[in-house]
């Protein structure tokens, strides 16, 4: 078992009032197992991670990567608000 560091962006960090998160995970754990990890220990079910990017290390990577030890998940909610309005 492995320590992953999770740690959440924008409008997510405010719902959750929540920075960052730890979780343990197996020898290898893909980024899509870990995330399914995280909806188990903490109350996200009102908000949809399909829509997120996720980085690890500072990197966009597939749900199919292999996280190491130390990692590092980024959960980057999808960009929204702005105006059509062009003055």
């Amino acid at each position: 078992m492995f320590s992953v560091k999770i740690i959440f962006f924008s409008i997510l960090r405010e719902k959750l009032n929540l920075r960052e998160i730890f979780i343990e995970c197996e020898k290898n754990t893909t980024l899509i197992q870990a995330i399914e990890i995280l909806q188990k220990q903490i109350d996200i079910a009102d908000y949809d991670l399909k829509s997120c990017m996720f980085a690890v290390n500072q990197k966009y990577v597939e749900n199919s990567y292999i996280l190491n030890e130390n990692d590092e998940i980024a959960v980057i909610p999808p960009v929204s608000g702005g105006s059509n309005i062009i003055e």
